[in-house]
């Protein structure tokens, strides 16, 4: 496993905290605080963070507020702008086929809605140092899915042949740039919430909003119920395999864009209706201690979840965005029987870990999530 939270010496805590430094100032517009780059600056490690954690431009963006002296060397900091500069393409790009998308979904009179990426990216600073993943789009109009997908190809929209359709969207590719097509938002950790889930669905699906995203005008979810489902993405990753700072970047800037539309009392009730108060607190006091996010603009602030967040902290940094940079299955073994125990023994120890920041969600996952995923993969001798 990558290195630990504790006991790893001062350097690594300074450069986690020199590299927390960086992301916040390019958060929050202002510039890095230079006394912390002076000496004992591992540059080297701090280039490993930004790109485990998928915010490579976002750090680039802090290390340009800083004195020339105090930058890279000249060989990594030359790495670091091809990069950024390859966010930025991949961004403007991206919205390239956005414009796209919306002119052919126009003509078959459909409105599909734009979710995370551009949309949470347009808070940033700088949009284009967001790093992009794919575009995700929600389709609630549709009566006969199946049939448009069809329609989706017949246009030129090639569906993916690698990547499964799965229970909530299915995966195509315009112009190389991979597309998620939803017919459901999102899932429920916890199934007995589902039903509360679905009626907020249909209720957000009447009031949409238009935002212009890098010149595109642009379908969102309301306000509201976006939080709700960034907030259900962030943590079913996390109980699933692990979450990067991007992700919680997203959130930071989110929570601070629309502070006051998320203070409204009936919303509090629709996040306590979804079981959703602890997680809420959870990730909103890791954003404030970790990220800078300003006390005073969020809700339900609760200093009981400071040992949760470290803990929570501990696991974004030793498992990277989306848990792919740990170590752990390094020595897997070949034979099926084995990897099979392998991978039971790994996902218990990542169980027993995340049960101590997120105890529900752990659970939920184990029982309805991996179980599932686990038993299907046996079927299908995978």
């Amino acid at each position: 496993m990558a290195e630990g939270w504790h006991n790893r010496g001062v350097k690594v805590e300074t450069s986690r905290a020199q590299f927390l430094e960086l992301i916040k100032a390019a958060l929050w517009r202002r510039s890095a605080d230079d006394s912390m780059f002076r000496k004992d600056v591992d540059w080297a490690r701090i280039f490993k963070f930004s790109q485990e954690q998928a915010v490579i431009g976002v750090a680039y963006e802090g290390i340009m507020t800083l004195p020339e002296n105090l930058r890279p060397d000249k060989i990594l900091f030359l790495r670091w702008y091809g990069l950024t500069v390859k966010i930025e393409n991949i961004y403007h790009k991206h919205i390239e086929v956005l414009s796209k998308v919306y002119s052919f979904f126009g003509e078959l009179g459909i409105r599909p809605v734009l979710m995370k990426g551009l949309g949470v990216a347009s808070l940033y600073p700088k949009p284009e140092r967001r790093q992009s993943g794919d575009i995700d789009l929600y389709v609630s109009q549709l009566y006969d899915f199946p049939d448009f997908l069809d329609t989706l190809t017949q246009k030129g929209i090639k569906k993916d042949a690698v990547c499964e359709a799965t229970f909530k969207h299915v995966t195509y590719h315009l112009d190389g740039v991979e597309l998620e097509i939803h017919k459901k938002i999102a899932r429920m950790l916890n199934p007995f919430y589902e039903r509360s889930l679905r009626k907020m669905t249909q209720e957000a699906t009447q009031h949409f909003r238009e935002v212009e995203i890098g010149g595109v005008k642009s379908t969102l979810l309301p306000v509201q119920f976006d939080a709700i489902f960034l907030l259900i993405h962030i943590i079913t990753h996390f109980a699933e395999g692990g979450i990067g700072l991007r992700q919680l970047s997203d959130w930071t800037l989110f929570c601070s864009k629309h502070a006051e539309e998320l203070k409204e009392e009936l919303f509090v009730k629709k996040i306590k209706k979804l079981g959703l108060i602890d997680d809420w607190k959870l990730y909103t006091f890791f954003c404030i201690k970790y990220l800078g996010l300003n006390q005073e603009k969020t809700i339900l602030y609760d200093p009981s979840f400071e040992k949760r967040a470290d803990r929570l902290a501990e696991i974004v940094f030793d498992f990277g965005n989306f848990g792919k940079y740990t170590d752990e299955w390094n020595n897997c073994p070949h034979s099926y029987v084995a990897r099979k125990l392998y991978a039971l023994r790994v996902h218990w120890r990542y169980f027993v870990r995340t049960y101590k920041v997120a105890p529900k969600d752990a659970v939920c996952n184990l029982l309805f999530i991996y179980s599932r995923s686990a038993w299907d993969r046996m079927k299908h001798r995978k």
